[in-house]
């Protein structure tokens, strides 16, 4: 899709709101949403926009791969969450998690020069993944409001964030471009992140970490078929250690039963 980042996120957030707000409207499922609830729903909008923004930016200067495996820090950033949220003490598994990562991150770029594209959209994808770590923790926070209604919650205020950005956005598109837009509107938004936001509600973080590190060779081998991105082995590398340092904390928070 060569639409700009604003005109995807707002796109994709009016597609899917205009399809989950009759729907539940009509169903009877946005009742019992009290005065206390609308700060936490914003809380997880403002995240989720800001996760979106950094990740596509990400996509358009670095490219996919590179900002797939940015993104793919996201149980890292879980495991610095928990030091902070739960005063958790840091072992020596912690650190080795982190040298992992940070070795992997510097493996995936060819030259580490805060000039370079891959660099910024590496950077960019481990900040999308540091916003996302934290949503399924207000997720399960306030899982006693329905899934649905939470899922509603946070696209409409991730579209109020991605509305201040409306004077950036294009809408002199193709009809390839607008067809992409519903695509990811409804499959890739409405349907996949509702069922995301359901499933970490009821499955631990993580449960829902280890199926998360799914899309990642997924993404990579979309980004080489679809894309014609070229994997050097110094990227592929980086992406294993990266993953191994998920996989190792997802790994200690079992043991530990944090």
């Amino acid at each position: 899709v060569s639409a700009n980042v604003y005109t995807i996120g707002i796109a994709r957030l009016a597609i899917t709101v205009g399809l989950l707000l009759p729907f539940l409207w009509v169903t009877g499922r946005l009742k019992g949403i009290a005065r206390k609830d609308v700060g936490p729903l914003a809380v997880m909008g403002i995240f989720f926009a800001l996760h979106w923004l950094t990740f596509f930016f990400g996509i358009k200067i670095g490219s996919a791969s590179i900002a797939t495996i940015g993104l793919s820090t996201y149980g890292v950033h879980l495991v610095v969450l928990g030091w902070f949220f739960h005063r958790s003490r840091v072992t020596g598994m912690d650190m080795l998690v982190l040298a992992l990562a940070l070795t992997g991150s510097i493996l995936v770029v060819p030259e580490f020069d805060f000039r370079n594209q891959d660099v910024i959209g590496l950077g960019l994808g481990i900040l999308s993944g540091f916003f996302y770590a934290f949503l399924p923790i207000l997720q399960q926070k306030h899982a006693h409001l329905p899934a649905l209604t939470r899922a509603l919650g946070q696209f409409v205020f991730g579209l109020a964030v991605f509305l201040f950005f409306i004077p950036l956005s294009d809408w002199q598109l193709s009809t390839i471009d607008w067809l992409g837009l519903l695509f990811l509107g409804i499959l890739c938004t409405l349907v996949s992140h509702t069922l995301w936001v359901r499933l970490t509600t009821v499955l631990s973080t993580t449960t829902t970490s280890v199926i998360y590190y799914l899309y990642v060779p997924v993404s990579l081998v979309l980004s080489v078929l679809v894309l014609g991105e070229h994997l050097s082995a110094a990227m592929l590398a980086g992406a294993g250690m990266i993953i191994l340092a998920n996989v190792l904390g997802v790994l200690q928070r079992v043991t530990t039963g944090s």
